[in-house]
């Protein structure tokens, strides 16, 4: 009868045991979880987003008087340089949203992917459907499309230094015959219009 009393303290005590962790565990799991930034649904709209959970970007773009102008926009913040470049890089495809302002490529023009080097050089696949060819363009269009994609990704990139721009997977020798494209190309400043 003895054994049988002090087998069901002994259970009484290890319930409570078992109790007690049970909700100190819970209270630090909550501690922990109030110290976290809140969690976004990846659907939700930036403009809906808590202000540490956005990143504000400069995406250029021509105007009809040759120079670049930056278009400020937000996207959701993260550390990864390549999903960064993604994202800057989906905006520049999209084209402007002041009609002022011309789309640095053409509208049917998609990423294939982007690629960040150690070195500070970012390679950019631009596609066509179907691999078409490079669209002939005059040497004004060029220098604009170019150095768009290039301050773009830049400038928003951290530790991208220069983009090699490919095309259709390859890395042409010039894309429309004034700019050399077979070597990575450095920002150009110089093309950005002051405010």
């Amino acid at each position: 009868m003895k054994n049988r009393v002090l087998w069901i303290v002994l259970l009484v005590i290890a319930l409570i045991g078992v109790a007690a962790f049970s909700a100190w565990l819970t209270t630090q799991q909550r501690r922990q979880a109030e110290d976290l930034p809140p969690v976004v649904a990846e659907d939700t709209p930036i403009a809906e987003q808590p202000a540490e959970n956005r990143r504000e970007v400069v995406i250029y773009f021509a105007g009809s008087d040759g120079r670049l102008h930056g278009e400020r926009s937000e996207i959701p913040a993260h550390d990864d340089p390549t999903r960064l470049a993604n994202e800057v890089l989906t905006l520049l495809l999209a084209g402007p949203t002041q009609p002022s302002l011309m789309p640095a490529l053409p509208t049917n023009v998609e990423l294939g992917g982007v690629w960040l080097l150690d070195d500070g050089v970012a390679f950019v696949d631009l596609r066509l459907p179907e691999d078409q060819p490079i669209p002939s363009v005059g040497s004004a269009y060029e220098f604009t499309m170019l150095y768009s994609l290039v301050n773009t990704v830049s400038e928003n990139v951290p530790g991208v230094t220069a983009v090699a721009p490919m095309w259709n997977g390859r890395q042409p020798l010039t894309f429309a015959g004034h700019i050399d494209t077979s070597e990575p190309i450095a920002p150009d400043r110089s093309m950005i219009a002051t405010p």
